[in-house]
């Protein structure tokens, strides 16, 4: 926590208050377009706050469960479906071998992102922001410029599934989804009804799916990506609790963020996704269609009640891909002073007009992009978290060698720490995970130990590296700059 010496942080949400006082300032015209953008993109389902931190004053006594539904509703989505049917269809797993490698690798990071999110409270600070207090101010920059990347990428994962799910049910249809502007409250309040239409969506798949080489290497490849697939979002967990108070219990936030996390994966992506190509008709409609040919199948003996259900499904990306929408915003603020300076929700609709080219562009290749982007994330985000986690339980507490998190300092790179140590750590953690990783690409020689396709164990790999080279790192860097 912080300590009494630390300077307060005021931060004004009263917009036409701020332009009646700048009118008296020899600046005031510029002042004054600038806040006319922000008064423009702060309307009442608009944020305006970027990435200060939020003083306890402004916090939201609200009910934590609200958090167990914004996970079970985030989670509770179509394209988590193809996770479960990667494994016996791309991995060659059996049933009961993906849902239990499935199950244990998501449990890890799910373990991982709940820390995080535990850490938005007692912070009150969005992620990337959290992570100049190991990083530093620029390599944070690095860090949140692989967020945005790994966040356009999952939000083009949603969209192209998505798209050719509403393509089957009307071929003249074009694969593109709206565009949303999304604020923390709307985003709390779309995440809170949501889930429960998707909950009977999945129950009737379950009901209607019923009538329809190498084990050691495909486990730790499917491992390896049911691992990214929860862990990456470890690196946007905090954004979306940081209004709780700060005396919100740690341990609440952990286990509803773990809780609503894996039960909907779980069940409306492993088990469901495994069980349906277990029947032959859907596993043909995977070879020939993809997932968004399964799913078709599925509700085929419904006819048009079968389509109304999928483009429901497909809407279901909202859910996830605003969530995303919202972090990517605050990412690209932490990327530079300049980017700061722009409105967050003006950067959220640049990002939409991005992943939306990308999505066109990628839209017939889902199962690829799915499998390789997902195991890569893992690469970055296992390391990233292992130093977050060093620099949390090791340096930060009161009687740490740091004594806790000067808020104020958030946006002073002097003050922040020289990152020196994080960097190197993370790179030598990514050196490791290339040796271990396992892609249709590149097979690390140490992957290349379980078979010439190799096993993926790079995450595995990084963790370790980082994990045991950081604290000594950091001591030293602590040492001679003293921050």
């Amino acid at each position: 926590m912080t300590s009494g010496n630390e300077k307060s942080i005021i931060v004004h949400d009263d917009i036409p208050s701020l332009l009646n006082t700048s009118a008296e300032d020899s600046r005031s015209q510029g002042r004054r377009k600038q806040w006319r953008w922000r008064r423009l993109l702060s309307m009442p389902k608009v944020e305006a706050r970027g990435i200060e931190p939020i003083p306890e004053d402004e916090r939201q006594n609200a009910h934590s469960i609200n958090l167990l539904l914004l996970w079970f509703s985030t989670n509770t989505q179509i394209a988590n479906v193809s996770l479960g049917i990667l494994g016996p269809k791309v991995f060659n797993l059996s049933v009961g071998d993906t849902i239990a490698t499935a199950i244990g690798f998501q449990l890890i990071g799910a373990l991982s992102m709940a820390f995080i999110a535990s850490l938005g409270p007692r912070l009150g600070m969005r992620t990337m922001v959290i992570t100049r207090y190991s990083f530093g101010y620029w390599g944070a920059t690095i860090i949140s410029l692989l967020n945005i990347l790994s966040l356009i990428g999952w939000i083009v994962l949603g969209v192209i599934l998505s798209g050719q799910i509403l393509h089957n049910v009307n071929n003249n249809l074009p694969i593109v989804v709206g565009v949303i502007i999304i604020r923390y409250n709307s985003l709390h309040y779309y995440e809170k009804y949501a889930w429960p239409g998707m909950v009977a969506i999945f129950i009737m798949m379950y009901a209607l799916g019923g009538h329809a080489g190498n084990r050691v290497a495909n486990v730790l490849n499917y491992g390896a990506t049911m691992y990214a697939a929860v862990a990456s979002w470890a690196a946007f967990a905090a954004d979306y609790n940081c209004r709780l108070p700060a005396n919100t219990p740690a341990i609440k936030i952990f286990s509803l963020t773990t809780i609503g996390n894996m039960i909907p994966n779980t069940f409306a992506g492993i088990v469901l996704g495994a069980l349906l190509v277990t029947v032959p008709s859907y596993s043909t409609a995977f070879d020939e269609g993809d997932t968004s040919g399964v799913l078709q199948k599925v509700f085929e003996p419904w006819g048009r009640g079968g389509d109304f259900i999928l483009v429901l499904g497909a809407l279901s990306s909202i859910a996830g891909n605003g969530a995303m929408s919202y972090s990517l915003g605050l990412a690209t603020q932490t990327l530079l002073p300049a980017f700061g300076r722009i409105p967050r929700s003006l950067l959220t609709v640049l990002g939409t007009i991005i992943y939306t080219v990308i999505a066109i562009a990628g839209r017939d290749k889902f199962t690829p992009i799915l499998t390789n982007f997902l195991a890569i994330l893992g690469y970055w985000v296992s390391p990233w978290f292992i130093v977050i986690f060093e620099e949390h339980l090791i340096f930060r507490p009161k009687n740490g060698l740091l004594g806790g998190y000067k808020v104020g300092d958030y946006a002073s790179p002097k003050n922040l720490p020289v990152g020196l140590a994080a960097c190197l750590a993370t790179i030598l953690g990514i050196v490791g995970a290339i040796m271990g990783m396992a892609q249709a690409w590149y097979v690390g020689p140490i992957a290349r130990i379980f078979g010439f396709g190799g096993a993926d164990t790079g995450f595995e790999i990084a963790t370790v590296i980082t994990g045991l080279l950081y604290p000594l790192f950091r001591y030293l860097e602590i040492k001679k700059w003293n921050r």
